[in-house]
């Protein structure tokens, strides 16, 4: 293959695989219980309709964070361990389960990341061994632009319509209605619409930052 074009293709797999980087970038953030301390602090959040104290329901949540993170190695076990105050299990059978399909799409999407990052990283270097960092500078420009230009669109979708794209996300990782709750049930007093309504717009909200600031980048070298 001529150089050229070689180094066109890995500027495209930069490109492609830079989007993917981004959002795990913010997973990683996010995906602690600080997310649920802040919100639980926000005003005009939610009451839980089960009947919980504020640390009871915040230690619950927080637990449930825990229990989809990659890295916790006791996983939804937790889910199973915890308690309601008056001794019954916190979480039933169907809860445990949607939850333990939550951490295998963290999951995936951490080892998309980890791919993303080693395609990047020996993209970059494969690049500027052959002096090709324009090439490396237009591909992050290219991944950057895309980036914002599909979350511009989902921000919208979410903005017009936030029950839909809710739905249609969930409808693209989960089976069926496995992910829908009664108001009642714990997950939902947990977590309820405002949570992911907040949590959306804070992802959305780190993907263009870090978006941004690699465009501004690849233009200024």
């Amino acid at each position: 293959m001529p150089r050229a074009s070689w180094s066109t293709a890995i500027a495209i797999a930069v490109a492609i695989a830079l989007p993917v980087v981004f959002v795990g970038n913010a997973l990683l953030v996010l995906v602690h219980p600080w997310l649920v301390d802040v919100q639980y602090a926000l005003p005009g959040f939610p009451d839980p309709l089960i009947g919980l104290s504020g640390e009871q329901r915040a230690d619950l949540a927080a637990t449930g964070v825990r229990s989809i993170s990659p890295w916790e190695s006791d996983g939804v076990e937790l889910l199973r361990d915890a308690r309601l105050p008056n001794g019954m299990a916190a979480f039933d059978a169907r809860e445990v389960a949607h939850m333990g399909d939550v951490r295998a799409v963290v999951s995936g999407f951490m080892v998309a990341w980890l791919a993303g990052v080693a395609a990047l990283a020996a993209s970059a270097l494969a690049l500027r061994r052959v002096g090709a960092a324009g090439s490396l500078r237009r591909a992050l420009g290219w991944g950057a632009s895309a980036t914002l230009a599909g979350f511009a669109a989902l921000g919208l979708f979410m903005l017009v319509d936030f029950d839909a794209f809710f739905t249609a996300f969930h409808g693209v990782f989960f089976e069926g209605d496995s992910w829908r709750f009664a108001s009642d049930d714990t997950l939902r007093s947990l977590y309820p619409d405002e949570f992911w309504g907040v949590a959306a717009g804070v992802t959305a909200g780190l993907i263009v930052l870090q978006a941004v600031v690699v465009l501004w980048r690849a233009r200024e070298g």
